[in-house]
């Protein structure tokens, strides 16, 4: 079961390796249009995401290995969860800010008939807009982070 072809099952790292992807393309498709310092500050940003995430799914992969080798530190779980839905959001917002006023275009007919990423004209990539709302939601229904924080800390403060 161990290897590179292990699902990403807690922090949903596949959901985010295909958003990323898209991040990446939508930055190479607008990112001239930038002048140079705020290609600069955008290049950073995107390679603190890329970081970020190549992190997250190490850690996945780690707590896996562990975890199926019947080791678990009560804590491996919430931390996936907590750092995945935190990196979802910052995805979402990033790849809003990268698309610039075309960001904060939404159209749910676009997003239900199959349009919006696929689309060559940035007001009709509905679906962007909806990964950053639907990021919101992760916080929540990932155990809500707060509750997920509240495991963390009684599990450590009881080792």
């Amino acid at each position: 079961m161990r290897g590179p072809r292990r699902a990403h099952v807690i922090a949903d790292n596949g959901n985010k390796l295909r958003m990323m992807a898209q991040i990446e393309k939508t930055v190479a498709d607008y990112a001239p249009a930038l002048g140079p310092a705020a290609r600069a500050v955008q290049a950073d940003r995107l390679a603190d995401l890329q970081a970020s995430l190549t992190a997250l799914v190490e850690l996945e992969r780690a707590y896996l290995d562990q975890w199926s080798d019947g080791y678990d530190d009560g804590i491996g779980a919430s931390v996936l969860k907590l750092r995945g839905s935190e990196l979802l959001q910052r995805m979402g917002e990033f790849w809003c800010q990268a698309l610039g006023p075309y960001g904060a275009c939404y159209d749910a007919a676009n997003r239900r008939e199959g349009n919006g990423l696929s689309a060559p004209q940035p007001w009709l990539q509905a679906a962007i807009n909806y990964q950053y709302l639907y990021g919101r939601c992760w916080s929540i229904f990932g155990g809500s982070n707060e509750v997920q924080r509240n495991i963390i800390a009684g599990t450590l403060l009881r080792g």
